[in-house]
C-alpha cells in the first residue's frame, strides 16, 4: 500500500535537487575579465597623439580631433565605458610622456620594433604598412634606390632615418611632424620624405600641388598602440575591444573611409608581457 505522503517527499526531493543543479550551475558571460584597468584618471581614457598626422590624427580649426586613431579610439573609450580623452602631444617626445605616466596610451602608431618591445608594451599590432617614398611628381625619384646621394626628409625619431641611411641617402633632414616634412619637399627644402604608406598616400591625395607616391616599399612593419609594461590589464582590454572591432566590420568602416583598402595585420604581432 502506498503512502500518499512518502510519495509527496520523493516528488518534493526530486524538485530539490533539480533546483539545486539549476542554482549551482554557474552564469556564463562572454566578456573578458581582465581586471581593473590601470587609468591615469580613473573613468577615462586619456590617449596621446599628434593631431598632425594624417590620416592617423589630425585637428580642424576648432581643435577638434578627427582620423582613424580618434575614431578606433573613442570607440574603444565606448566599449571599456570610459570617456575618450586625446592628449596632444609632440612625436619627438610622446613616449617620454607614456613612460612618465602623462597619459595611458599612445595612440599614434608606433613601428613595432625588437628594440623598442624591450621598452614598450604594444597592444596587438593593428595595421601594415610601410616606408613610401614621396616626391614632387615632376620629381625624376620614384624607388627606394633613388634617394642614394639625395637630401631627405624624415621624421625626427622615427625607422626612416635608418632607412634613408641604409640606402645611401647623401644628407637627412628632421622633422617634428609629417605635415612639416611634407612642405618641405614642396619648398624644395628636401629632395623627398621617406614616411608611411598610408600617410604617404593621403598627403598626396591632399597635397595643394602634384606629388607622387613610390609603387616600391622600403620595408614591411606592423604598428601598435603603445602602453607600459605595468599596465597589463589595460592592453589586454585595448585587444580585446581591437578584436571585436575587426570581426564586427567597425575597424574595416572606420579605416577605409580614409585610405580605401584594409590594412589589418594577417599574423600581427602580438603583446609581450612581461
Amino acid at each position: 500500500m502506498f503512502s500518499l505522503s512518502k510519495v509527496y517527499r520523493v516528488i518534493a526531493g526530486a524538485i530539490f535537487c533539480l533546483a539545486s543543479a539549476f542554482a549551482e550551475e554557474p552564469k556564463k558571460s562572454n566578456v573578458i575579465n581582465e581586471g581593473a584597468l590601470e587609468l591615469t584618471v580613473p573613468g577615462e581614457l586619456n590617449v596621446a597623439t599628434e593631431a598632425s598626422c594624417p590620416p592617423y590624427s589630425m585637428a580642424d580649426g576648432t581643435g577638434k580631433i578627427d582620423g582613424l586613431e580618434a575614431r578606433l579610439f573613442t570607440e574603444i573609450a565606448k566599449r571599456l565605458n570610459l570617456k575618450y580623452k586625446p592628449v596632444i602631444v609632440k612625436w619627438d617626445s610622446i613616449l617620454m610622456g607614456l613612460q612618465s605616466g602623462r597619459y595611458d596610451v599612445v595612440s599614434t602608431p608606433v613601428d613595432i620594433s625588437p628594440e623598442r618591445q624591450k621598452r614598450i608594451l604594444f597592444a596587438d599590432s593593428w595595421l601594415v604598412s610601410g616606408g613610401r617614398l614621396l616626391t614632387l611628381k615632376s620629381s625624376a625619384l620614384s624607388k627606394p634606390s633613388d634617394v642614394k646621394g639625395k637630401t631627405i626628409g624624415v621624421l625626427v625619431a622615427s625607422t626612416w632615418e635608418d632607412l634613408a641611411k641604409n640606402n645611401g641617402a647623401g644628407s637627412i633632414k628632421t622633422y617634428k611632424s609629417t605635415m612639416e616634412c611634407v612642405q618641405g619637399v614642396i619648398n624644395g627644402d628636401v629632395d623627398g620624405m621617406i614616411v608611411d604608406g598610408l600617410e604617404a598616400a593621403y598627403a598626396a591625395k591632399q597635397a595643394p600641388v602634384p606629388m607622387k607616391v613610390s609603387n616600391e616599399s622600403f620595408n614591411e612593419i606592423h604598428k601598435g598602440f603603445a602602453l607600459r609594461f605595468d599596465q597589463p590589464n589595460l592592453t589586454k582590454a585595448i585587444n580585446r575591444i581591437m578584436s571585436e572591432l575587426m570581426q564586427d566590420g567597425t575597424y574595416a568602416r572606420i579605416v577605409v573611409e580614409f585610405v580605401d583598402f584594409d590594412p589589418r595585420p594577417k599574423n600581427p604581432i602580438r603583446s609581450l608581457f612581461k
